[in-house]
């Protein structure tokens, strides 16, 4: 693992035990204020600290190597975590709205100035903490203990605003609305990190991939006619892979010519592209004589001709 990996790591761990630590003031305090506000904000306190937790197990799994029950690795391990993690929000966020609406038609008595102070102090914290795991929310299982940490400060800030509200005007209604609106809110936030680990789940092409422009590139690499068989997917957020039939043009290319062709073509995928795992054939093209071997390429029925992006080869087809 490189050292800026150990040092993400270890800010998860950091950051779990100094949450854990507030939880349980924050939670003590708004049992004793009768502050819906804060005992929901120090649930949702909570539910960071197993998704900081889950996190950072998962960040470490993610380093271990394939073996023969894993040839792919660990990867797939930070893609659940964060999507349990997204999940766990949304059952966060149902609760929060059942009790709002409770508080909403049967108001209790609120004490602010707790709230006010507590939220203030868990504001610092979240903040601190989202910063110090910002550098590493390119992966989707670090973003999304980022994006719970985020919702905290977000809830502080709620909480801060409905305790002031409950000071001025002496109005208990406050702390269900902006309750109602931290829900509200983790619901948001929560849907981007469910969406992108669905797709890396279901194997989708990565959004910051055009197929259409890896074929016209891979296309243009000199000795390639055609690219069939295309399949591009994620194994993490920050891994992708490639697999694919590249026809030559030259059908009696040599063993060194064949490579170095092929060179060409994976130093684009990885330039260009940032696919570093890459499975590539170069038979199966329209040389190909055998039925079988001519139905395998046939996978799709819409065939992408490279003569549509200005080069007269003969075709490609993906998905």
């Amino acid at each position: 693992m490189h050292t800026h990996g150990v040092a993400t790591g270890r800010r998860l761990w950091l950051s779990a035990a100094v949450t854990l630590l507030f939880v349980v003031t924050e939670f003590v305090v708004g049992w004793r204020a009768n502050s819906l506000a804060l005992i929901s904000d120090s649930g949702h306190n909570l539910t960071d600290v197993a998704a900081l937790l889950l996190s950072a197990w998962a960040f470490a799994m993610a380093t271990k190597a394939p073996d023969r029950r894993r040839s792919f690795g660990y990867h797939r391990v930070g893609v659940l975590a964060a999507l349990a993690n997204a999940l766990t929000l949304i059952l966060l966020a149902g609760y929060i709205f059942v009790e709002g609406y409770q508080r909403l038609v049967h108001p209790e008595p609120v004490a602010s100035l707790p709230m006010i102070l507590v939220a203030a102090i868990a504001l610092a914290l979240n903040t601190s903490i989202a910063w110090a795991l910002h550098h590493g929310s390119h992966d989707v299982n670090v973003r999304a203990a980022f994006i719970h940490m985020v919702g905290d400060a977000v809830s502080s800030v709620g909480v801060i605003l409905a305790g002031i509200g409950i000071w001025l005007t002496g109005s208990t209604y406050w702390d269900p609305v902006v309750s109602l609106l931290i829900g509200a809110f983790i619901l948001w936030s929560s849907w981007g990190i469910i969406r992108e680990t669905v797709e890396i789940l279901m194997e989708s092409t990565p959004n910051k991939i055009d197929l259409r422009d890896l074929v016209r590139e891979v296309g243009a690499v000199p000795g390639v006619a055609n690219i069939h068989d295309l399949h591009v997917w994620s194994l993490s957020s920050n891994v992708q892979a490639l697999s694919a039939h590249i026809a030559l043009a030259d059908r009696a290319a040599d063993g060194s010519e064949t490579r170095a062709i092929l060179s060409q073509v994976r130093h684009v995928l990885r330039e260009h592209y940032q696919i570093d795992h890459t499975t590539l054939e170069t038979h199966c093209g329209d040389e190909a004589e055998e039925v079988e071997e001519r139905a395998t390429c046939a996978l799709w029925p819409e065939r992408l001709t490279l003569m549509h992006y200005g080069h007269h080869h003969d075709h490609a087809h993906s998905h």
